[in-house]
């Protein structure tokens, strides 16, 4: 079994790896980032849209859109555990919630939702099961992704 300072050292890899690749969307393809754009639209038409910021360090960090529902949140929030905090808000930027490192919980604005949330975040802070992939886009990928659409469309127009 891994000590707590193995599992730390393996967590704090995995989320410089995971946020180097959101940096650098040049690695994803058109299809690829299509796809991750099309269910996000289909978010935004249904208003089960949130935008999540993660905080990498005091002065940076990234956005993404992501797919509203209790569990997407919970395996976001837990997908970047081990930043300094993550921060959700609706299309409106109305907070929802904020974490904290681990995952904990900080503040959220709806008791109904804390309740939904904890029975997905908690088994995964215990260490009991894995967060999964979660729906979601970051900033960079629909900046790559609208670059790469204009270019195949063959409009050359910059892009706001």
């Amino acid at each position: 079994m891994k000590s707590i300072e193995e599992e730390f050292e393996e967590a704090i890899k995995e989320i410089i790896t995971k946020h180097q690749k959101y940096q650098n969307a040049d690695n994803i393809s058109y299809e690829d980032l299509k796809k991750k754009n099309d269910k996000i639209e289909k978010l935004i038409e249904k208003g089960e849209c949130y935008i999540g910021f993660v905080y990498v360090t005091e002065n940076s960090g990234m956005k993404f859109y992501i797919d509203g529902k209790p569990k997407n949140i919970a395996n976001f929030i837990m997908t970047h555990a081990y930043s300094l905090g993550v921060v959700i808000t609706d299309m409106g930027d109305n907070f929802i919630l904020s974490a904290g490192p681990g995952g904990y919980l900080d503040r959220i604005s709806d008791p109904a939702l804390r309740g939904e949330l904890l029975d997905y975040l908690i088994p995964m802070q215990e260490r009991k099961k894995k967060p999964e992939e979660p729906i979601a886009m970051s900033i960079i990928e629909v900046m790559k992704f609208e670059e790469l659409y204009y270019e195949r469309e063959g409009n050359k127009e910059e892009i706001d």
